[in-house]
């Protein structure tokens, strides 16, 4: 959501966060933007304009360093009256729902195909 990692409450997570650190997203998203500044919001979409955005859901994990930044635009869908739902995995790590060997991935991608259906 927010390639320059400047949210502070990043930094009680990411010990907790089995995939991801701040130096490593960092260093990618820099390549991944090239010469565009970190806060554009083709790299962040954070920085983006949520009006009429289309109803939107969010799978996040507690112990994903982008978590912070899922609950910021969370906050700003609401500010901007999107129909948006939020699905929190206790505990869970960066990119949960499509981990198979995890008893509460398989509940999310069952949760996600379910929604796809409907």
């Amino acid at each position: 959501m927010d390639a320059s990692m400047k949210n502070p409450d990043i930094n009680s997570i990411e010990p907790f966060d089995p995939m991801l650190g701040i130096k490593g997203v960092l260093s990618a998203k820099q390549m991944a933007a090239d010469q565009l500044a970190l806060n554009d919001p083709a790299i962040s979409p954070i920085y983006g304009k949520f009006n009429d955005f289309p109803e939107t859901i969010l799978f996040a994990g507690e112990y994903d360093i982008t978590y912070p930044d899922q609950i910021r635009l969370e906050q700003i869908l609401k500010d901007e009256k999107i129909n948006h739902r939020l699905i929190l995995g206790e505990k869970m790590p960066h990119i949960w729902p499509l981990l198979p060997v995890m008893y509460e991935s398989q509940m999310a991608l069952n949760e996600i195909i379910g929604i796809l259906r409907d």
